[in-house]
């Protein structure tokens, strides 16, 4: 019982230092943002009637401010890359289907700062995903797990992002963005960099 007084105490004592501490998160031309992100999504495969299953993956992104002083002053522009890397599995009519995504990206982002430590952001992206290998396990009595993969070329991609950072200093924060376009749509968590 001591123990979890304890943990709250110091789970209190951080956020309210971290509430107290919390920078100006305004974003300006010249900025350099990198965020390290952790995403679970939806995904959806190729009309083979495998839909929707879970996706985990990780990703980086990078954004250079080239505008700002937008809309009274609280407004910036910036521009882009990301790299993600996705995988997941799922069981379907006895076999076990499982995809690996990679995304390389170019994006651009408009900034508003609607309170001093907090960046909001929508942007758009166009880039070339699914660089994917299913790979199916089937097991058949008596004859053991039979197994048939196929390669994905990949695909054009061009979606709308949305998120939101909280800076905790001048340099480091906490990031969470959305993203959707045909097959896959993710939730990402992270941390921002800001020099």
């Amino acid at each position: 019982m001591k123990l979890n007084k304890l943990v709250v105490a110091v789970v209190a004592l951080f956020a309210i230092n971290s509430a107290a501490s919390a920078q100006n998160a305004e974003y300006r031309k010249g900025d350099i943002l990198v965020n390290a992100l952790y995403s679970i999504g939806s995904f959806e495969s190729y009309g083979n009637g495998i839909d929707g299953f879970a996706q985990h993956a990780i990703g980086l992104t990078g954004e250079y401010g080239i505008l700002d002083d937008m809309i009274h002053g609280k407004g910036a522009i910036g521009v882009g890359a990301e790299l993600g890397f996705g995988f997941g599995s799922k069981d379907y009519d006895g076999a076990e289907v499982k995809g690996r995504r990679l995304h390389i990206a170019t994006r651009g982002t408009m900034h508003y700062c609607f309170i001093p430590a907090l960046d909001t952001y929508a942007g758009f992206r166009v880039g070339i995903a699914d660089w994917t290998k299913y790979k199916v396990e089937t097991k058949v009595p008596g004859m053991g797990t039979l197994k048939a993969e196929s390669d994905n070329d990949g695909e054009f991609i061009y979606n709308f992002i949305a998120g939101a950072r909280y800076m905790l200093s001048d340099n480091f924060g906490l990031n969470v963005e959305t993203a959707f376009w045909g097959r896959y749509s993710h939730l990402s968590l992270g941390v921002s960099f800001k020099f």
